[in-house]
């Protein structure tokens, strides 16, 4: 069936300005279509122990989208008093190839003196009250410190790294990575410390954008597979669709385009070898249906 010319330029708007509705949050605010959670009262992670050389690890796990599936790790850890060199810190670790926002990377010297080596600590960034948090900023799929503290006895001074004063409050940017869109939102955090038997957090709240409306109109979830994931060398594209010819396009996350190709057929391999590991969306179109997909490169 063929629409006339004009109903498929509506829809492609339509798409289009609903998929750049969701690419960025304001740090701090929350407009009333996101997805909003304020803890009340709010949540205190302590991770105490006066038993050394006793070594605590406690965690706490955010859903930021609300979709049911925990998306953030808060960690905290407190050295319990070990002998040797022991960090305490606080940290954010992501799930599911979501993303925080990095800030500046900071290199323990003390630790080189006797170690032969420095340790490195990569940081969040600390944004402020009504910054723009969006694509075009630094962005790390790995954990990285709110707070961290290395001590030992052979090593003097010690390393001590805060993204902000004690009993002030920050606010950590993240992204969400889903299949159909890319969601931003925040972390709202306060009264950071880890010290040698103690290490607290406290988490006020967060925000996220609301998932993208329109795009499952023209999202056809039975059409194509796509095989390994996570990949490696090549994929497989595998059609469902009789008579198929479609157009392959893939994107890396900050919307680039890096490849077009046509499919003909009901298989074909790409070759992806060239790119980066890292997560990449593959477009694909055929007649009125748009399909989107994650995938990693290993």
């Amino acid at each position: 069936m063929k629409f006339p010319i004009k109903y498929l330029l509506l829809c492609f708007i339509i798409v289009f300005q609903n998929k750049n509705w969701a690419q960025f949050i304001v740090a701090g605010q929350h407009i009333s279509s996101d997805y909003y959670h304020d803890f009340n009262p709010d949540t205190i992670i302590n991770c105490t122990s006066n038993l050394a050389p006793q070594c605590l690890i406690t965690q706490e796990s955010l859903d930021i989208n609300g979709d049911q599936i925990n998306d953030f790790i808060i960690e905290a850890k407190n050295s319990g008093g070990q002998l040797g060199f022991s960090q305490n810190y606080i940290k954010l670790i992501p799930i599911n190839s979501n993303q925080i926002l990095i800030g500046q990377t900071d290199i323990c010297v003390g630790v080189e003196q006797c170690l032969g080596t420095s340790w490195n600590f990569d940081m969040v960034k600390n944004c402020l009250v009504n910054d723009t948090i969006n694509g075009s900023s630094n962005w790390s799929n790995s954990f990285l410190y709110v707070y961290s503290q290395f001590i030992s006895m052979h090593c003097s001074p010690g390393c001590i790294y805060s993204v902000v004063p004690q009993n002030d409050s920050l606010i950590v940017g993240v992204r969400i990575i889903e299949q159909t869109d890319t969601l931003y939102g925040w972390i709202k955090l306060k009264d950071v410390l880890a010290w040698t038997y103690s290490a607290k957090v406290t988490i006020e709240d967060y925000a996220c954008n609301a998932k993208a409306v329109g795009v499952s109109e023209f999202y056809n979830d039975n059409s194509f597979q796509i095989a390994p994931n996570p990949c490696t060398e090549k994929i497989s594209i595998t059609s469902l669709i009789s008579n198929n010819t479609s157009k392959l396009l893939l994107y890396d996350l900050t919307g680039k385009k890096l490849m077009e190709e046509e499919l003909i057929g009901k298989e074909t391999q790409i070759d992806i070898s060239s790119l980066s590991s890292g997560v990449y969306f593959i477009k694909m179109i055929n007649d009125n249906n748009v399909l989107v997909r994650k995938i990693i490169k290993q």
